[in-house]
Parts: structure tokens; sequence; C-alpha cells
């Protein structure tokens, strides 16, 4: 049988190969899964792999700087991110209470679901309500609440109802009686009605 090398540029299509070349007769069920999974095979999905794991790595240790750099250089190679790569950079910026980031990296996410880069993933979209509800980010809050509406994905009004509750039950009570408000503040007192309509708190 031919000699087996470990070089890092080894893969599981150059051990379907062999044993396709030196068993061409065998009817292996092992065979037939390795040949069928090479044809699957793509050489980018390992270094994926790898960057996810870095881009982890920098985002548990609270190293964001680092984290966006790794993500930087994997668009930088054409690496094309997946569900994972945004996972873990949301995670990051969640234990570091960066919403204001969330809420640029939601609008990265969204254009890779537009175009089918990524998967549209529940878990994902409920920890961007929660956050956003977190920072106070109501108008987020709507905007991912409608596409999960328009995804016929599972919203959890429960839960967001008792993160309000806990974190925001008196917003901006004292100034509904204000006629000075800035238009900022309008804006925000009409998003925060509107989830408290959406989410059912009197």
């Amino acid at each position: 049988m031919a000699e087996f090398h470990t070089s890092p540029s080894f893969t599981l299509k150059d051990i379907a190969n062999i044993l396709k070349d030196e068993m061409p007769q065998t009817k292996s069920s092992l065979l037939s899964s390795l040949v069928e999974e090479a044809g699957h095979y793509d050489p980018g999905d390992h270094l994926t792999f790898q960057f996810n794991n870095s881009i982890l790595f920098f985002c548990k240790a609270k190293m964001m700087e680092d984290a966006l750099s790794t993500y930087k250089r994997m668009r930088e190679q054409s690496i094309r991110p997946n569900l994972h790569t945004f996972c873990h950079i949301l995670c990051g910026y969640s234990s570091l209470g960066m919403y204001r980031e969330i809420s640029i990296l939601w609008g990265e996410i969204k254009r890779r679901l537009e175009y089918g880069e990524i998967s549209v993933d529940r878990d994902l979209l409920d920890c961007l309500v929660l956050d956003f509800l977190k920072g106070g980010y109501f108008s987020r809050v709507m905007e991912v609440a409608s596409y999960m509406s328009t995804h016929n994905i599972y919203c959890d009004k429960w839960k967001y109802r008792q993160v309000f509750l806990k974190l925001h039950k008196n917003l901006y009570r004292n100034l509904n009686s204000l006629h000075d408000k800035t238009e900022a503040q309008s804006k925000r007192i009409e998003d925060v009605r509107a989830f408290r309509s959406w989410a059912g708190i009197k």
C-alpha cells in the first residue's frame, strides 16, 4: 500500500484517493464513506475552522482587537466566515458590554443572511435581542424581532419581558410629561413604547 505522510496539507481527500487506487475492487463501507466525504471536501472549511478557533480564543480572553484583526485577516484571504465566526464575536462583545459594536455587527450579519452566506439561526438572533435589550437599543430589538417573525422563528416574549422589567422598568416614564424633549429622546420613547406594546407590557 502507498506510504502515508504526516504533512499538514495531507487531507481526507488524499486518503480517499489512496484507498480508491489501492483497493478498486473493495466494497468497503469505509471506502464508500471516504470517497463520498471527499467529494464534499472544501479546503476552505479547514481554514475557516482554524480562524474561528483563533477568534474564539481572543474573544474568551476579552482581547477583541486581536479577534477583529484575525477576522480582518480572514476576509483579506477571501476565507468566508460562517455562523460560528459571528457567534464568537457576538459573545466577545457581549461579555464586555459593547452594545454599539453589536449593533454594527448586526448590520454585517444581516448582509450575510440576505446573500445566503450564513444560515438563519434562532440562538444567534435570540442573543442579539437580549444584548440590544441590555444596551437599551430598542429600535434594534424591534428590528431583530421583526426579522424573526418574518422567518417564522419563535420569539420568547416572556423572557424578553423579564429582562426589560429587570433593567428598564421605569425607563423614560418621567420624560413623558416633558414638552421640551429632544428629537432623540422622542424617538427612544417611541421605540420603548413599541417594545412594551409588542411584548405585552402594560
